[in-house]
């Protein structure tokens, strides 16, 4: 009795978690086609309502552009396994 009562306090737990991130994740969603679109952006959440004001093309917030003198980029590249996620943000 004590292994289901277990296991289904660890479900509901889990379950919950999952719902929280889901609508956490859900509520400040920006895309470029549907409810996201860009003429909703500022509307999405009270940091993006620059973005309503023509001021800004995007949520992310590119300030200013630094001219700096900078030494040259040196490359150094490894063999890596990796994965790509294509969340349509990044």
């Amino acid at each position: 009795m004590k292994k289901i009562t277990s296991t289904l306090l660890s479900a509901s737990v889990a379950v919950a978690l999952i719902s929280t991130l889901s609508l956490a994740e859900g509520k400040t969603q920006w895309g470029y086609t549907g409810h996201g679109a860009p003429e909703a952006w500022g509307e999405l959440a009270p940091e993006y309502k620059i973005c309503s004001t023509g001021k800004n093309q995007s949520p992310v917030n590119v300030t200013t552009s630094l001219d700096a003198d900078l030494a040259a980029i040196a490359p150094e590249y490894t063999s890596a396994s990796s994965e790509i996620l294509n969340n349509g943000h990044t």
